[in-house]
């Protein structure tokens, strides 16, 4: 079967004119602050790593390299590259799962435009990484608004497999494209397994934001007797008793499970940890974020 695109999901008539729109959008929320935010939030010491030289007369004795000068026997002292801007990489999952419910795929779209915009408006460089089980597109980073649309375009109409999710490779496929320290923004369902360890060593090079977005299903399935039901991930099948209240009730205790379970593994491997759920719309998840 021919592969379909996001963009025949979302049933769009007009592409340029829903992204445009949604530009405007992000574009306005990031000029009445949240880009600001943004820009202030920044961690880390700022300077980036140049080179290991001897010691001369005017250095600062603060930047003396103790291990290097006790080996050598005479001082040597580490210099610094001043680091203003940051490249940012949104990374996003193009399974067959993100394309089950029309929300998440909306709520994507609108997750890239904000944290695209964001960057955008302090004059950082923005790439672009889709994958599923395989790399399905890509963007190097580069610099103003008309990258930003580009992205969104990219990702609207991407051509989606019927593959499903391999977090671990798209982690993995990050780390090998950046050379320098960079915002990382992965946004995804995170439906398929990961280990964690790929998420630990992005993290340790670069500024991870995991982006999770997750649908209430409870809610939005209208109470009813039996249903047919199938995973978005390998395609079984399974009959649910959907007017039983414990099936219901299992069924949000696992996706709360699975959110805290991830919540933990972000904060242990030092990345932010963001949740979208629906009980609020992206930008004050967003904006929350970037208060706290």
């Amino acid at each position: 079967m021919e592969p379909q695109s996001i963009l025949d999901d979302l049933h769009l008539l007009d592409l340029k004119e829903e992204i445009r729109c949604l530009v405007l959008h992000a574009r306005r929320e990031v000029e009445s602050g949240l880009g600001g935010a943004y820009a202030a939030r920044r961690r880390g010491t700022g300077v980036e790593f140049e080179e290991l030289r001897e010691f001369v007369d005017g250095d600062d004795a603060r930047f003396i390299h103790w291990p290097s000068t006790l080996t050598q026997g005479r001082p040597f002292v580490k210099r610094y590259r001043e680091e203003h801007q940051l490249d940012m990489l949104i990374c996003m999952d193009v399974s067959k799962s993100m394309r089950v419910m029309q929300t998440v795929m909306q709520t994507a779209l609108e997750i890239a435009a904000l944290m695209g915009g964001c960057a955008c408006y302090v004059g950082d460089a923005v790439g672009l990484l889709l994958r599923s089980t395989a790399t399905e597109g890509w963007l190097p980073p580069c610099r103003g608004e008309r990258q930003l649309l580009r992205i969104l375009r990219e990702i609207a109409g991407c051509r989606l497999s019927d593959g499903g999710t391999d977090l671990d490779g798209m982690l993995t496929a990050a780390a090998n494209v950046l050379k320098r320290h960079s915002h990382v923004v992965v946004i995804s369902d995170w439906l398929g397994d990961s280990s964690g360890n790929e998420l630990r060593y992005l993290a340790y090079r670069h500024e991870v934001v995991v982006c999770h977005i997750q649908t209430d299903a409870v809610q939005k399935v209208p109470l009813a007797g039996w249903l047919e039901t199938e995973d978005a991930e390998t395609g079984r099948r399974l009959l649910v008793d959907w007017s039983d209240s414990r099936n219901r009730h299992e069924i949000a205790l696992n996706q709360e499970k699975m959110a805290d379970g991830l919540r933990k593994q972000s904060h242990g491997a030092k990345a932010d940890y963001l949740l979208f759920d629906g009980s609020e719309p992206p930008v004050e998840v967003i904006r929350g974020w970037l208060r706290r």
